[in-house]
């Protein structure tokens, strides 16, 4: 089984609330440019308040690269921040995609986003397996000074009919403490490309750093968590997308997250 360009881009909505885009078509889409514009707000427990932003992405597609730009906004209690990125996917052949990206966030009133964020993945179908691919990917993630980390992943997608299953381990080091940490997920979706995706997933993990302050001091927490979406094409070409999302860092806060929006190819 040929694991095609819809599929793919339905799988990276589930893990990430993205509708993206990639594959292996043999000739380019009938229409090539693909434009998403989308908000979300959560809400936090105590003295955090709320999240509130904005994304916008747009991407064009050929038989061999989908270079994309996109751009963030972001205000918390703390202020507002905005971040900018370019991308693309890379078709190496029938088999083997990639993903990779680069972006990066002015100063702001506030640090909400890495000053500078890379980001690489490979996929590829699995030899007689068919229906199933394997991922592997890293991150490089910088803040102002010496801050940052770096976050390997490893997993899989397992295509069968109209259903998609997934799953992913992260593993993450802290640049200044040199502290491990590891976060995982699994999830499913049903639907088809063009009609609708129905899709949730569940993941916990830990986070452990250490903050960069005139008493430098160590952060430790451990969190559960999920999310539900809906994807819905109202004509060809068009349509929106609403998500919920839960998580419980425990020790800190519950938060409860929503965001919608719209989607056109062109």
């Amino acid at each position: 089984m040929l694991v095609t360009r819809a599929t793919i881009r339905a799988a990276t909505l589930l893990l990430t609330g993205a509708t993206t885009t990639l594959g292996a078509q043999t000739a380019p889409p009938r229409r090539p440019f693909h434009a998403e514009l989308s908000g979300f707000y959560n809400r936090l427990d105590g003295p955090y308040g709320a999240w509130r932003g904005v994304d916008v992405r747009l991407q064009y597609a050929t038989p061999r690269l989908t270079p994309m730009l996109f751009a963030s906004t972001q205000t918390r209690r703390e202020g507002t921040q905005q971040s900018y990125g370019v991308g693309s996917y890379v078709v190496f052949n029938r088999w083997v995609y990639a993903i990779v990206g680069a972006s990066g966030a002015p100063a702001g009133s506030a640090i909400l986003y890495p000053r500078l964020r890379l980001d690489a993945s490979a996929l590829a179908n699995v030899p007689g397996v068919p229906g199933l691919v394997a991922t592997a990917g890293i991150t490089e993630i910088d803040f102002d000074g010496d801050g940052g980390g770096r976050i390997w992943s490893v997993g899989s997608l397992y295509y069968r009919g109209r259903v998609i299953v997934t799953d992913v381990l992260r593993f993450n080091r802290d640049r200044v403490s040199g502290a491990g940490s590891m976060s995982g997920l699994v999830g499913a979706q049903y639907g088809a490309q063009g009609d609708y995706w129905l899709g949730a997933s569940v993941g916990g993990g830990t986070e452990a750093y250490q903050v960069l302050a005139a008493t430098p001091f160590d952060v430790r927490f451990r969190s559960v968590g999920g999310s539900a979406f809906l994807q819905k094409w109202l004509r060809p070409a068009a349509g929106l997308t609403v998500r919920y999302e839960y998580e419980h860092k425990l020790t800190a806060y519950h938060r409860h997250g929503v965001s919608s929006g719209i989607f056109v190819d062109f």
